[in-house]
């Protein structure tokens, strides 16, 4: 990362819920920063998933109405996927109502919902976009969201690491549910 900047997180899937109106928090607070000390005012980049997004979608509204810009990424998986990590992998209380969050600046009557709503349904379309629409990603003048659409079943390989070191049942668990192993990015990888 570039010098100068703050970064804010959760403990790893620790906060399920926090980090969009942690986001809207640092949003205000650099907009009030950067009138009293007359500094470049700098930018949010929320990274949350689809799960917690819905436990505090509503700040998205908010967002809107206090005219704030942060960039949402939101990575769809389709739930709860670090439940399905943990235990109950195929269980029905993992999956989420599907949200279109292409809609999600409409339905909270956002200015301009169109030019600011993004999907990708890939790694591949999500690099171009990113690519084609650099400035204004880099730069947003309001409120946008990025949705990367991912299968329900893909983690970070750190978490497949870490709910490894629980043991051996814990490492044959992930096998087992297709977490890691042929085609997945497994353990140190």
């Amino acid at each position: 990362m570039p010098a100068d900047i703050r970064f804010i997180t959760q403990t790893y899937y620790g906060s399920i819920g926090y980090a969009t109106p942690a986001a809207l928090g640092a949003e205000l607070a650099l907009r009030e920063l950067s009138a009293e000390q007359g500094k470049p005012r700098g930018r949010t980049v929320l990274i949350t998933g689809d799960g917690s997004l819905n436990l505090t979608i509503q700040e998205i509204g908010t967002m809107i109405v206090q005219d704030v810009r942060p960039m949402i990424v939101v990575i769809n998986n389709a739930g709860y996927t670090i439940e399905r990590v943990i235990h109950g992998a195929r269980q029905r209380y993992n999956d989420i109502n599907p949200v279109r969050f292409r809609h999600l600046l409409t339905a909270f009557a956002h200015p301009d919902p169109e030019s600011h709503s993004h999907t990708a349904e890939s790694k591949a379309e999500f690099k171009k976009l990113f690519r084609d629409k650099r400035e204004e990603l880099r730069e947003p003048k309001m409120t946008t969201v990025v949705e990367l659409m991912l299968d329900k079943m893909d983690v970070p390989w750190r978490l497949t690491k870490q709910v490894s070191m629980k043991g051996p049942e814990h490492r044959q668990y992930l096998i087992d549910e297709g977490f890691i192993g042929e085609g997945r990015v497994g353990i140190g990888e």
